[in-house]
């Protein structure tokens, strides 16, 4: 509230968003009060960047023909008279065209048709693509960067390979790395004891961890993603990476929330004769949760 207006292409962004499951909308008696992230979006800042991109372009093909279909007066002002499907077959067009762009070489928005020119105001603010703007006329080209080269073609740089954390058999984790994001990462199931400018200490615990599963994010998704970043020296000896007695521990956490579940079902009582218990009891086969014959009135 009271911040910086958001453009076009960050609405639309925030409204794919909420599309795709990342983010909810959050109603109080006034209507919407604000955003708040699913346990899909909490999951998903867990990702990788590739992996988090291709969530992206999934829900973006997915949504494809929403998308254009929302569009569709932006699409008329750009002269594409296309029909529903040949806009879908825009999209994958538009897809194959960017696997054949080169990294940094920029290349004219005007010979993109309608659809594809909105499709690129979605890569411009998820970062896949750089725009070079024109006082005049706006948005006049775009280039391709090495994060949508590497999508494209399936090939993942090496030296993009994050490993930044020391996991040790006392629960203590040391993050060597000044990212903000990665701060933010650790802080969804860790408890964070200190920072330093290229460092962040903090300890695996229980309330941590349970605030972590409360929001969406499994064990596995907490043990994927340390496995995931753990520091080199970690990786000299034969995988599983981390030390036993955190994975497990992180796991027995998880599953003292499946000792009692809830399961919906029906009562049946008052059964006045044998015959009646053994005929119902028969109907149900094996949706039967609990039967008790002691407890009947003759």
């Amino acid at each position: 509230a009271g911040g910086k207006p958001l453009s076009a292409q960050a609405l639309a962004c925030r409204e794919f968003l909420l599309h795709a499951g990342l983010l909810q909308a959050v109603h109080g008696p006034e209507g919407v009060q604000g955003l708040e992230r699913t346990a899909k979006g909490y999951r998903f800042l867990l990702l990788d960047v590739y992996s988090q991109m291709w969530v992206v372009l999934r829900a973006l093909l997915e949504r494809a023909e929403e998308l254009t279909q929302v569009s569709r007066s932006h699409a008329q002002a750009a002269g594409d008279a296309a029909s529903a499907v040949a806009r879908g077959v825009d999209v994958v067009r538009f897809l194959f065209l960017l696997s054949f762009l080169r990294v940094g070489q920029p290349y004219a928005r005007a010979s993109l048709s309608g659809t594809q020119r909105l499709l690129l105001d979605f890569f411009i603010e998820f970062g896949l693509v750089f725009p070079l703007e024109d006082a005049d006329a706006g948005v006049a080209s775009f280039v391709p960067t090495r994060l949508l080269a590497s999508l494209m073609s399936g090939e993942v740089d090496p030296g993009d390979a994050d490993e930044y954390l020391v996991v040790e058999t006392n629960f203590h984790v040391y993050a060597y790395t000044g990212s903000a994001l990665r701060m933010r990462q650790l802080e969804l199931f860790l408890k964070i004891r200190g920072r330093l400018p290229n460092m962040v200490y903090g300890v695996v615990t229980r309330k941590a961890v349970k605030r972590a599963l409360r929001h969406g994010i499994t064990a596995s998704d907490i043990l994927d993603y340390l496995e995931a970043h753990v520091h080199a020296r970690m990786r000299r000896g034969a995988p599983p990476f981390l030390p036993i007695t955190i994975s497990d521990q992180i796991q027995l956490w998880a599953q003292e929330d499946d000792r009692l579940r809830a399961t919906a079902a029906s009562l049946f009582r008052g059964l006045v004769s044998r015959r009646q218990f053994d005929d119902a009891l028969a109907r149900a086969g094996d949706r039967v949760l609990f039967a008790s014959a002691g407890g009947r009135c003759e």
